[in-house]
């Protein structure tokens, strides 16, 4: 079953968090993709555009990945405006 967070967040501007260790600045960010009829997780060092990425056929696969990176689903934000 997928997260009440997850189905509330992912259309839209999506979810990130952040990961590993807080000053290597790592972000992973989760979004649905439209056109393709998929969900991506991207993998980010700050601000810099994504250096990996994974496409994901359904929310709870998209889950599942999402916990490996940041087991703590509280710890998935929306981005600000």
């Amino acid at each position: 079953m997928v997260s009440k967070k997850l189905k509330d967040n992912i259309h839209g501007a999506g979810l990130w968090a952040e990961y590993g260790h807080p000053q290597d600045d790592y972000i992973a960010a989760v979004r649905d993709d439209l056109e393709s009829n998929c969900y991506v997780i991207s993998f980010h060092k700050g601000r810099m555009p994504a250096f990996n990425s994974k496409t994901i056929a359904t929310l709870e696969e998209l889950e599942t990945e999402m916990r490996k990176v940041q087991p703590d689903m509280r710890k998935w934000k929306q981005p600000e405006c």
